[in-house]
């Protein structure tokens, strides 16, 4: 079971697609740009608390824990609704 206390999120470019992956909730979305990426994975998140179970996913596949160990110095550190705090770093 995904731990739905804090959320660490790892973004990423493949191809011309910016990806960002949840680490303790498997939860994924895609954009053109870090932007959208981003606004895009807080929709979903944000889907996932009001509709759905979190608590009820699982932890993200272990290669993007990976990516977390070698991310960028910078972590956008937020607070989502229902107080979630959510950290996102780009893979460096």
């Amino acid at each position: 079971m995904g731990n739905t206390d804090s959320l660490r999120v790892i973004v990423f470019k493949e191809g011309d697609v910016w990806i960002a992956q949840g680490l303790e909730i498997d939860i994924c979305a895609q954009g053109p740009d870090l932007k959208a990426v981003k606004e895009r994975f807080l929709v979903t998140l944000r889907s996932e608390i009001e509709h759905g179970d979190p608590s009820s996913i699982g932890p993200g596949p272990d290669e993007f824990f990976s990516l977390w160990a070698k991310r960028s110095d910078f972590v956008n550190k937020l607070r989502e609704r229902g107080g979630m705090p959510v950290e996102i770093a780009v893979a460096a």
